[in-house]
């Protein structure tokens, strides 16, 4: 494709002919499953949902301080270079915060009130509401492509939900709290591809977004069941929280929407939820049946839709 071509092509369909974009796919598919290992530390360990998601982003903010100090002077060195382009508004690093931390402390309510994959599925209901924002024009519409994968996803969603889902015993809040959390999480991801459209760095978002979500938690402190980690393995507990469910998880998604469109990336981010089923059955002890393996192929299918790896090698034989 040349540089024309490109620059007349829909700022939001994904352009597979470049190989940056294969590695974005990589990056957003490590991320996802890094992201993954989080329900399941959160339902492990002695610690109540506000705990675990305060101490999650305040333990992680020093990271990617680091790291963002660490990348300015190159990211500056390349912007001297660079034709110069407007900073990306402050509101959206605060709506980024504010959607991250309304998220995480929403999945970590779900994940302790009910049960962990079911509770993982709905919070990242994020595909739904993406495309309901995109049909209101708050973000890009979703493509013709998100459109056949979609279905299947929400199929796949229902059957590894299954019936446990409707459970009469299981507080009906708890659903409507993961549920929420889809929301706040496909808001957070508008408001980080907005940041990274107007040259925002990976680092100085996730950097700002975490300290500004534990500045936001930080009232949690104050509630008379917030519980302050004494032992040394819930410490290690929580710091494998931070490391692979913030740091590496959140981190990853955060460079892969750099080349990604939201709506695509969403789908592709559900592999959280069929990663959990997949572990939580030895580690929990959740079995999970052949209506769950069915909707685990279904969402696996739409994936493949959405990233259609074929189609980087159908360019380059047509060349």
């Amino acid at each position: 494709m040349s540089d024309t071509n490109a620059a007349k092509a829909p700022p939001h369909t994904l352009p597979s002919t470049d190989s940056t974009h294969v590695w974005s796919w990589v990056f957003l598919v490590a991320g996802g499953i890094s992201l993954g290992t989080a329900p399941i530390l959160v339902k492990g360990m002695p610690l109540p949902p506000e705990s675990s998601a305060f101490f999650r982003v305040l333990l992680s903010a020093p990271f990617f301080l680091v790291l963002a100090l660490w990348w300015s002077p190159q990211r500056r060195k390349n912007e001297d270079e660079a034709p110069p382009v407007a900073c990306a508004p402050l509101y959206l690093y605060l709506l980024a915060a504010v959607f991250f931390a309304a998220d995480l402390l929403a999945m970590h309510i779900a994940i302790k009130a009910i049960n962990t994959s079911i509770a993982t599925l709905f919070t990242n209901a994020a595909p739904l509401f993406v495309a309901l924002f995109g049909l209101m024009g708050l973000t890009d519409r979703p493509d013709a492509r998100f459109g056949r994968a979609l279905p299947l996803a929400l199929a796949g969603l229902f059957l590894l939900v299954g019936i446990a889902a409707f459970d009469p015993t299981a507080p009906l809040w708890g659903y409507a709290v993961g549920l929420a959390a889809g929301g706040f999480y496909a808001a957070y991801l508008i408001a980080v591809r907005a940041l990274k459209s107007r040259n925002a760095g990976s680092a100085g978002i996730m950097a700002s977004v975490t300290i500004g979500s534990a500045v936001i938690l930080s009232p949690l402190l104050l509630l008379p069941g917030f519980v302050v980690p004494r032992e040394a393995m819930v410490w290690l507990q929580v710091m494998a929280l931070v490391v692979f469910g913030q740091v590496l998880g959140q981190g990853l998604v955060t460079v892969a929407l750099r080349h990604l469109p939201v709506a695509s990336s969403s789908v592709v981010l559900m592999i959280q939820p069929v990663f959990v089923a997949a572990v939580s059955w030895p580690i929990l002890g959740e079995i999970l049946g052949g209506w769950q393996l069915a909707g685990m192929s279904l969402i696996l299918m739409a994936m493949w839709i959405v990233v259609d790896p074929m189609a980087f090698r159908r360019h380059r034989n047509a060349r």
